[in-house]
Formats: C-alpha cells, sequence, structure tokens
C-alpha cells in the first residue's frame, strides 16, 4: 500500500498502490494503482490503472484509463489505446496495434455522396474504427461526418471474411456545427482479400439518424432523405 510498491522478486498479492506498482518477478495476483502498473516477467493477472499498465506476457486482463502495453496478452485489454505483439483474447479501445492483429486504411464512397476514410484496428474477434468522409471538392457547404464503429471479421476462407460493423457519425457542414445530428449504421458484407493488405468489400446496412431541425446549418441529408 502506500504511494507504490516495488517488488524485486516473484509475488502472490494484490497490489494496491497510489501512485505505481512495479513488479520484477512472476506476478500471480492483481495489480491497481492511480497512475502505473509495470510487470516486467511473465504475469497472471489484472492490472487496472489510471494511465498506464505494461506486461511483458500476461493471462488475464488489462484496464487502464489511457494505454495498456503488453508483449503478449491472453485475455483482455480495455484502454483508450491498446498495444501488443500478439494477442489471443480482445482489445476494446478507440486504437488497438496488435502486431498479429488488423491493421486497415479503408477508402471508400458511401451512401451520403462522401469520400471517406477510415482506419480499423483491433483483432477478427473485436475491432474498431475511427472515420472520416467528405463531399468533395470541401468548400464551406461540404457535408463532413467523423466518427467511431466497433465490429467483427468472421473469416470464412482462405480470402474471405465476413465483416458486420456498427457505428455512429456526426454530421456536420465543414465542422462547423455543435448541434447533435448522428446518422447511426449497422453494416454487415463480404470481404475479399486478394493479397496482405488489399482487399475490396460490399455491405448492406440499416440506418438510423439523430438530428436537430433547429440547426442554423441543417440540411434534409442530416435525415438521410
Amino acid at each position: 500500500g502506500g504511494l507504490f510498491n516495488h517488488n524485486l522478486g516473484d509475488a502472490r498479492a494484490v497490489q494496491v498502490a497510489g501512485l505505481y506498482n512495479y513488479n520484477r518477478g512472476f506476478l500471480d495476483g492483481v495489480q491497481v494503482a492511480g497512475f502505473a502498473n509495470i510487470a516486467s516477467q511473465y504475469s497472471r493477472s489484472i492490472q487496472t490503472a489510471g494511465f498506464i499498465n505494461i506486461a511483458d506476457e500476461i493471462d488475464g486482463g488489462q484496464i487502464a484509463g489511457f494505454v495498456n502495453i503488453a508483449k503478449k496478452i491472453r485475455g483482455f485489454q480495455i484502454g483508450i489505446v491498446n498495444i501488443a505483439d500478439s494477442s489471443e483474447g480482445v482489445a476494446i479501445g478507440i486504437v488497438n496495434f496488435i502486431r498479429n492483429g488488423i491493421h486497415q486504411l479503408e477508402i471508400g464512397y458511401s451512401d451520403l455522396s462522401q469520400y471517406s476514410l477510415a482506419y480499423r484496428s483491433g483483432s477478427g474477434k473485436f475491432f474498431s474504427t475511427i472515420s472520416f468522409s467528405s463531399t468533395l471538392p470541401i468548400r464551406d457547404t461540404s457535408l463532413m461526418c467523423y466518427g467511431f464503429a466497433i465490429g467483427n471479421r468472421a473469416k470464412l476462407g482462405k480470402h474471405f471474411y465476413w465483416n458486420t460493423d456498427l457505428g455512429t457519425q456526426h454530421m456536420t457542414y465543414n465542422l462547423r456545427s455543435n448541434h447533435l445530428n448522428l446518422h447511426n449504421k449497422l453494416s454487415t458484407g463480404l470481404e475479399i482479400e486478394f493479397f496482405k493488405g488489399f482487399s475490396i468489400f460490399g455491405a448492406v446496412s440499416l440506418n438510423h439518424t439523430i438530428n436537430d431541425s433547429t440547426d442554423p446549418l441543417y440540411d434534409n441529408r442530416f435525415s438521410l432523405s
């Protein structure tokens, strides 16, 4: 307890500290810290920190206010950013850098007549996508969207995958509107991977909108009409 715990050997314990916990040997237990947890060797543990968790090889989970880092994890990571060399579990965050996972940059054309750019990261079990789209050319009257989605990528064969995404985007004119105009979408469809790093996909979608007609920049496209 107290401000920090610093253990140079193996531990089978619960470590709770206001600032950080450090364990150099094998850890079987739980680490809870206000700022950071570090487990430098193999551990069977749950790490919970206000800012960052760092582990070598971990069976268990990491929950952080900002970032989780692990060399190899069998379990789960929950944070804004999750980083791992290999993961046999689920990473839930805005951006997930999993070395053996999904790293996809997507370029597309949407049902709102917009060109879109998105980055998808995570694993087949669970991935997240951050996206931005706009009508072109960009002018003061350009309809723009930015948003976040989560999804699953199921492998059907050597080059075929079935993707399911659930996400939401805020719609605005040239990023000038602070009124709530949301485009929510559930989509599912087929992806064909021609070679590593290049795929094409098509999907069907179910759309739902939440829009504010009192927005001075309101447009009927906010309601997909």
